[in-house]
């Protein structure tokens, strides 16, 4: 077993933004995004820190944090994947120290042991129906070996100010919630970021043995206005029965039985995917090809259906929704996804609310929703 202790700076440099609420109750959720750049040793290392998470650190069980963490009325929620964590816990209205010194406990007092290092080479877990969502956490990395210095080296590279943001309800007066949670904080521990010359691994996809995934993506996008048309083009090329990809690709070429636009959350913003599963691979060129041909045919239905998608998809917990902010799936509108989404927005300069994403979308137009769904197909990268 092994606990760690770092140096300290102030609690300035702590991110926490307010996000207002009429609810009896105060949430706090904590976003913390993985390095860029991990091996895939570190990948393992990540895992054991998030099984450790999950049982204690060195002040509270799980048991405990889920008990205090929940004295709102509402359970905790600690969700992760292989680039984000994503914590929020919940007080009656006023206890905002409380839910802060749950927090400091979390990240900043771990408690890796053996058991941990084990746990981080089993199967992930998940409540997700879709085969294609739960297929977004399932990398493991190399845990052949690993050692609790592994994990501290790697808890050293992520507990850092750039890589952690607290969104929290106010208080009565603006500032005096993100006061208390800087005051539990007051000497954040953070550790010195080490560059690596290791590029980048793509992200992984381990679908259903008997199903053939194909993967498209594209670089990662923010969700703000300047994107919405793009966004809207891939709602409309994959999400739906009534989706160019569901009746071309699926049912006039034959060529897969599950198709799905996603946009994940990841580490620097949403990545936007596109995934196909059948039998076989589904042949890039030819599947381009024939989405290309049906672009030309949208028309003002088109924009107006994928407009409607877009607004289930992010008001509702629409099962087919391509927005993947919290692992387990999509989640309705409410106070809690609210603030889910600054924090996430604040911690990657992503869209801070489902509101500014439904604004941009319906600033789109028939002629730009064809145009962009055109240089989507154009640019799409196999992965």
């Amino acid at each position: 077993m092994i606990a760690m202790a770092l140096l300290a700076v102030g609690a300035s440099d702590l991110r926490v933004i307010e996000v207002p609420s009429a609810q009896p109750i105060s949430r706090l959720q904590v976003a913390v995004r993985a390095p860029a750049d991990m091996t895939d040793r570190e990948q393992a290392a990540w895992h054991a820190w998030l099984a450790s998470m999950r049982d204690r650190n060195t002040r509270y069980t799980f048991t405990q944090i889920a008990e205090y963490g929940a004295q709102g009325g509402e359970p905790v929620r600690f969700e992760h994947s292989d680039e984000l964590i994503l914590i929020q816990l919940n007080a009656p209205r006023g206890e905002v120290e409380l839910m802060g010194r749950l927090a400091y406990a979390i990240l900043a007092q771990p408690r890796v042991t053996q058991a941990h290092l084990r746990a981080s080479a089993t199967t992930v877990s998940t409540a997700m129906d879709s085969d294609l969502q739960a297929a977004w956490a399932g990398y493991r990395g190399d845990a052949a070996g690993l050692s609790p210095d592994d994990v501290r080296r790697l808890w050293l590279r992520v507990v850092r100010p750039e890589n952690v943001v607290f969104a929290v309800n106010p208080l009565g007066q603006p500032g005096e919630a993100t006061k208390q949670i800087q005051g539990v904080f007051e000497k954040w521990p953070t550790g010195t970021s080490t560059p690596r010359s290791s590029p980048p691994r793509s992200l992984r996809f381990a679908g259903p043995q008997k199903t053939a995934l194909t993967q498209w993506g594209w670089s990662t996008t923010t969700l703000h206005q300047s994107d919405s048309a793009r966004v809207l083009a891939l709602v409309a090329l994959g999400t739906g029965k009534a989706s160019s990809a569901h009746r071309i690709v699926r049912e006039e070429l034959g060529l897969s039985y599950l198709q799905s636009p996603f946009f994940l959350a990841g580490r620097e913003g949403w990545r936007p995917r596109f995934v196909f599963g059948g039998a076989a691979p589904v042949p890039t060129d030819i599947a381009r090809d024939a989405l290309l041909k049906d672009v030309e045919t949208w028309t003002p239905s088109t924009l107006a259906r994928a407009i409607s998608l877009a607004d289930a998809s992010l008001r509702s917990d629409y099962p087919l929704s391509p927005f993947i902010l919290w692992p387990s799936g999509p989640q309705a509108d409410s106070d809690a996804t609210r603030l889910a989404w600054a924090a996430y927005g604040e911690l990657t300069g992503s869209a801070k609310s489902i509101d500014e994403v439904l604004f941009g979308v319906n600033q789109v137009t028939v002629d730009q929703l064809k145009a962009a769904a055109k240089s989507l197909l154009e640019t799409a990268i196999k992965l």
